[in-house]
C-alpha cells in the first residue's frame, strides 16, 4: 500500500507495509497536528511556559511561583521510578525549604556545608545542626 504526503509544497512517498501502518501514520500526522494547533494558539510555547510568562507579567495572581513545580514533578517522577533524589547547589535556607516542602531525599550546597577535607567532615556530621532550626 502506498501513501502519499505533500510537505512544503513537495511530495513523499511512503510505502506501508499493512492497512494498520497506514492508519498508525495517519494517527500520528493527526496528533502533530492537533499538538502544532494548540502551540500556535500558545504562540508556540508550551502550556508551562505560557504559565511561566504570565507569572512574569503578574504574579500577584497565583498562590505560588510555577517555577517551584517543576521541582516537585521531578522528585516525585524521580520516587515512582524507585529512585532516591539530591538536591545540588543549595546556597539559600529558601532554596533548601523548597526542597524540603517537596521531599527531596538529600541535598547538598554551600548552604548546608561549604567544602571540607574528610577528618573535617568526620567532625562536621558529629556536630551538625539542622540550620531550618535555627
Amino acid at each position: 500500500m502506498k501513501g502519499l504526503q505533500r510537505v512544503n509544497a513537495t511530495a513523499k512517498l511512503f510505502h506501508y507495509g499493512t492497512t494498520q501502518a497506514l492508519c498508525a501514520h495517519v494517527l500520528a500526522c493527526v496528533a502533530a497536528y492537533n499538538v502544532a494547533k494548540h502551540l500556535k494558539a500558545l504562540r508556540w510555547r508550551t502550556p508551562f511556559q505560557a504559565v511561566c510568562d504570565a507569572w512574569k507579567t503578574g504574579p500577584a495572581s497565583f498562590k505560588i511561583n510555577p517555577h517551584h513545580l517543576t521541582t516537585g514533578l521531578y522528585i516525585l517522577l524521580s520516587h515512582n521510578l524507585g529512585h532516591r533524589v539530591v538536591a545540588e547547589g543549595i546556597e539559600t535556607r529558601q532554596v533548601l525549604d523548597i526542597i524540603a516542602g517537596a521531599a527531596c531525599d538529600e541535598a547538598q550546597g554551600y548552604f548546608l556545608g561549604r567544602p571540607m577535607i574528610p577528618d573535617d567532615f568526620v567532625l562536621w556530621v558529629q556536630n551538625w545542626v539542622d540550620p531550618r532550626s535555627h
